[in-house]
């Protein structure tokens, strides 16, 4: 018996040893390594498991988005083709703009007129007429200069003497209003020469029987009106005061060669004479 069981005893050991257990049948695997031969290997360890804890969740907290823009109006649609158009209305109080535009004002540097005038001394008058011009040297002021013959009166007697005399005067003639007024008063100062010259009436030549000279002053004051611009009527009344141009012995002459008793209305030639002159004027300005 002893004999049985020992032999039996080992091999249920080897058996034990070599069977596989279940577990381990179940996960052994073979390997064809040629034809006919297939080794079977272990099964393989288990996977390591490893367990991690979870992170804690993130909270973000975000602000409530702002609200939605008011929906805007929808534009209004076109106007028809027959819509009628309403032009702005003008204030009635704005006045309209004016452009003012710079008025060219022509200055006017030249006189040129003629004159008429009459000579009342205290023996008698002398009448005639002349050429005179003005040239603008400053505000309101001119130069004045004339030139003209006057005579003695030639119906009064006809046997008397005829006195003719060449006048030219030079002076300054100022303007007293600078407003552009249409009548303008002056004020003229000036230099006189008189060329005398006596005739006979009764000889057959009518030659000068004498011949003397006069130099004077004139003062005036007058008046212009100007109708238009450039076209100038005046008048003005002057003294005038002349002196005799010689040695005082030639008056006796004078006495001697004229007769007295001819003499009625004719102004003579003393040493000095005064007298009043009237003088009316036409002009063009230039």
């Amino acid at each position: 018996m002893r004999l049985i069981t020992y032999p039996a005893i080992v091999t249920f050991l080897v058996m034990g040893l070599v069977s596989p257990s279940e577990a381990d049948a179940q996960c052994r695997r073979g390997v064809i390594v040629g034809p006919g031969i297939t080794v079977v290997g272990p099964c393989l360890p288990p996977p390591i498991v490893v367990v991690r804890p979870l992170p804690p969740p993130v909270v973000v907290v975000q602000p409530l988005p702002p609200p939605p823009p008011p929906a805007a109006a929808p534009p209004p649609p076109p106007p028809s083709p027959q819509a009628t158009i309403v032009a702005p209305v003008v204030p009635c109080d704005a006045p309209p703009a004016r452009v003012y535009r710079p008025r060219y004002r022509r200055v006017r540097l030249f006189t040129v007129g003629m004159y008429g005038e009459g000579t009342m001394f205290s023996k008698g008058g002398m009448g005639g007429a002349g050429l005179y011009a003005q040239l603008k040297v400053g505000r309101g002021l001119h130069l004045y200069g004339s030139v003209g013959g006057s005579s003695s009166c030639t119906s009064c007697e006809p046997d008397n003497y005829r006195r003719s005399d060449l006048k030219t005067s030079l002076g300054l003639q100022y303007y007293m209003s600078r407003r552009n007024w249409r009548i303008k008063p002056f004020i003229r100062g000036s230099i006189v020469y008189q060329a005398v010259n006596f005739r006979d009436p009764m000889s057959f030549d009518n030659d000068s029987v004498l011949k003397e000279s006069q130099v004077g002053g004139e003062l005036a004051l007058g008046l212009e009106w100007r109708p238009l611009s450039w076209l100038v009527f005046g008048a003005d009344v002057a003294y005038l005061g002349l002196s005799r141009v010689g040695n005082g012995d030639d008056i006796v002459t004078q006495q001697l060669v004229l007769d007295q008793n001819r003499m009625g209305g004719v102004p003579t030639v003393n040493k000095n004479e005064h007298g009043v002159n009237f003088r009316f004027t036409a002009a063009i300005r230039f």
